[in-house]
């Protein structure tokens, strides 16, 4: 999650988690064609936690394939130059990803402009699927400082990187929330990684939206392009979405170009 590309794609496929911030108090300070952003700080909370609400033109089983492998997709997030899932928990027999598995453990390095390269290890957690049942989707993580590999010379570890997003159908469209909070850590002060967040994220959820309805399309034109397919489409989905790992085997890890990410 990117200084505009920096700290936020990044950081972000995202401190609380949020399905505990809806219930927050928030302060709108902006709006984007998708929906309106907010901010909250806590008291002696040195980053401010950003929230994005609104509704996405694209159906909800697309959005979801996705953001659970947003490193398919080009666009929604850069800057990550080295991936390696360290571990599955909580998996389907014979799965070894999100959503087959609930729970993985994720080291991601980043190269950045500007500034020196930063990594951090987040546990990622697929809370609640029930979206293309007509229920929501729930995913958070949260730094895991005390798991994956240890620091690096040269390269600054992010102790805060908590956040997640909740789907749910909105007619045709997918409403959403996206919550993050992050601190680079180093020394780029909190304003301007705060900065970041509030311009990068309406930029990360059109991309996500732009992705979910080419995905969409093609599914139609796979069947001929008729209006009728979606109900299939999403259907198919259902049974066996088709979803990339979010990096590669457990313990191997792969190189990325500076414009791919988790």
């Amino acid at each position: 999650m990117r200084l505009s590309r920096i700290l936020f794609a990044a950081l972000a496929v995202a401190g609380t988690s949020a399905a505990a911030a809806e219930g927050a108090d928030w302060e709108q300070v902006s709006s984007f064609p998708q929906g309106r952003i907010f901010r909250r700080q806590d008291p002696g909370a040195s980053v401010v936690t950003v929230q994005a609400r609104g509704v996405m033109a694209a159906p909800p089983w697309a959005v979801r394939q996705v953001v659970l492998a947003p490193a398919k997709y080009e666009g929604v997030l850069r800057g990550i130059v080295e991936e390696k899932v360290l571990s599955y928990e909580r998996c389907e027999p014979g799965a070894q990803s999100l959503p087959g598995c609930k729970v993985q453990l994720v080291y991601n390095r980043l190269d950045l402009p500007v500034v020196s390269q930063r990594d951090y290890t987040i546990r990622v957690e697929l809370e609640q699927d029930e979206l293309l049942s007509g229920g929501e989707f729930r995913e958070s993580w949260s730094v895991a400082a005390d798991q994956g590999p240890a620091p690096r010379d040269g390269v600054v570890r992010i102790r805060i990187n908590n956040g997640g997003w909740v789907l749910k159908p909105d007619g045709s469209g997918t409403d959403f929330t996206y919550t993050v909070g992050t601190d680079p850590g180093g020394i780029i002060p909190s304003w301007a990684a705060n900065m970041a967040n509030n311009r990068e994220l309406p930029r990360m959820i059109a991309a996500v939206e732009n992705a979910a309805k080419k995905l969409a399309a093609e599914a139609l034109a796979a069947r001929g392009g008729a209006e009728t397919a979606a109900p299939q489409v999403a259907a198919e989905s259902a049974k066996e979405p088709a979803v990339e790992r979010r990096g590669s085997p457990p313990a191997a890890s792969r190189e990325c170009g500076a414009n791919e990410a988790r």
